[in-house]
């Protein structure tokens, strides 16, 4: 029989825990802070999806820029400006979000509190699949609350799971040790603590808690907090399979499909709503963790159709207007293949549902579809050029600029022309054989000769017009960033931290987190 005698090291690790409670603590209010130049966000719904956050003593910054930049300069300026930048980096306790919409841009920015729960890939992830396709669909209020909600989603913890701060730590190492101190003349409690459960007695101990008003308290704490997570997540794949819809819409209103995804959203829909209002009971938990499988099965198709039809509507409209690309080979060949892309997208649709199949799929097909637009306007990029360098060298020989001065400059250029014409000829005739690198190489070496016949014939003019292309080149801010992740290096402390810092209690990283990209 097992005894245990009270000591004073019992005494001392109950004082222990006391002071261990009091190193936990809540954290002060934090503020929320709202710039929008466009005038297209619901304030008080981005108030009360920040409210939590809030609470949580976070510094919640949102900017709306209508002309920002993609390099993450403008955000920088704009935290500066509301003093939430220090040092380079956000400030500790700041949850920044930074929406460009000239050119397209969105970022997240996490400070050293939330950074080890919010580190860049988890950043990456919400920006890319609850923020962004908000922003795509129009409806940047809908993105940027349920940013903020998914944000608060990942820092919550039940109340047990509240970390002391950083002393609060050693006081609880100190407790264990005393406890496991005081244990130390009992083996046995270990050996029987595993084997308990194998037997039969251990069997009938287990029945008997599970009989009990704590167990079934605590049962029905778990089933009710399953619930609460739950449908926080069946309703932001609500929102995602809705902004994949509105996508579709927008890129195709006659997708073939789309009827048949809109009547499954709808049928979703109306059993969400039906199992989000049921008791807190297994059965119930178990009913909407289904439901949200099959919604999360449906969102990944229907972006990829939609993705399908946004590559394969451009492509059409490339190769009907490439009429004037003169070597039946080519026009044939691009038709052909585009033909048997559409069939095959034809024979995807006919199938009717939305799997993984699907997915795959339409995911190949989008990408030779833009491979198919991408040749198309290189072979219209090659008949361009080189009709305009022809028509200039003639226009520069009835001009008497390639007279009997300028002769060996005419025997280079003429020598020129008739190699590049002898290539075309052998690319143009071999479809099957040459690619885009080849067009494009053709192409080039068309516009490098006009050029300088260009510039042989009207210096003035081909000047001007050179510095008007770079003018437009600079204003028109087409160099994109790539979606890049920065890991910033670490800031230096931003003061003393509250009881309860957030990066304490989950190991949090050096520095602040961050993610931008286009959207």
């Amino acid at each position: 029989m097992l005894v245990l005698v009270p000591r004073p090291w019992i005494m001392t690790g109950i004082l222990f825990a006391v002071l261990f409670l009091g190193g936990c603590g809540a954290s002060s209010p934090g503020r929320l802070v709202v710039s929008d130049q466009t005038g297209a966000l619901d304030q008080a719904r981005i108030a009360g999806a920040a409210a939590p956050l809030l609470q949580r003593g976070a510094v919640v910054a949102v900017f709306l820029a209508e002309r920002g930049d993609d390099r993450g300069d403008d955000f920088t300026r704009r935290l500066a400006g509301e003093s939430l930048q220090r040092n380079g980096q956000i400030v500790s306790d700041g949850l920044a979000l930074y929406v460009s919409f000239d050119p397209r841009y969105s970022e997240l920015r996490a400070g050293n509190r939330w950074s080890g729960t919010l580190p860049d890939a988890k950043l990456r992830t919400i920006r890319t699949e609850t923020l962004n396709p908000a922003l795509q669909a129009g409806m940047p209020s809908d993105g940027i609350a349920a940013t903020l909600e998914r944000m608060e989603a990942e820092l919550s913890v039940p109340g047990w799971q509240r970390l002391p701060s950083s002393w609060g730590w050693w006081l609880l190492a100190g407790m264990l040790a005393l406890v496991a101190f005081a244990l130390r003349d009992h083996p046995a409690l270990f050996r029987l603590h595993m084997a308990a459960g194998a037997t039969p007695p251990g069997k009938f101990a287990s029945w008997l808690w599970v009989q009990t008003p704590i167990a079934r308290q605590r049962m029905r704490r778990r089933l009710a907090a399953d619930m609460r997570q739950l449908r926080y997540d069946t309703d932001a794949a609500d929102r995602e399979l809705g902004y994949a819809l509105e996508l579709l819409r927008r890129t195709s209103g006659s997708a073939p499909l789309l009827p048949l995804a809109e009547t499954t959203h709808a049928t979703l829909a109306s059993r969400r709503t039906m199992l989000e209002n049921a008791a807190p009971e297994p059965d119930a938990v178990r009913n909407l963790r289904a439901l949200l499988g099959e919604y999360r099965t449906l969102i990944a198709p229907i972006r990829a159709y939609a993705r399908l039809y946004r590559a394969a509507s451009p492509a059409r409209v490339d190769i009907a207007g490439a009429g004037t690309v003169p070597d039946d080979a080519w026009a044939r060949l691009l038709e052909e293949r585009l033909a048997g892309l559409d069939a095959r997208t034809e024979a995807i649709e006919r199938r009717g549902v939305f799997d993984d199949m699907l997915t795959t799929q339409a995911e190949q097909l989008a990408t030779e579809y833009l491979a198919l637009r991408e040749r198309t306007r290189a072979i219209q990029a090659v008949s361009g050029h080189a009709g305009a360098a022809h028509q200039r060298f003639d226009k520069a020989l009835a001009a008497g600029r390639l007279g009997k001065r300028n002769a060996k400059k005419y025997q280079s250029l003429v020598q020129r022309m008739e190699a590049l014409d002898r290539r075309r000829a052998e690319v143009m005739a071999r479809p099957d054989v040459y690619g885009v690198a080849d067009l494009q190489e053709l192409a080039g070496g068309y516009e490098i000769l006009d050029h300088e016949i260009w510039k042989m014939l009207d210096p003035r003019e081909y000047q001007a017009a050179m510095r008007r292309a770079a003018a437009a080149f600079l204003s028109s801010g087409s160099i994109n960033a790539s979606d890049t992740t920065t890991t910033s290096p670490p800031s230096s402390s931003d003061g003393p931290t509250p009881s309860l810092d957030y990066s304490d209690l989950h190991g949090g990283s050096s520095g602040p987190s961050s993610d931008g990209g286009t959207w």
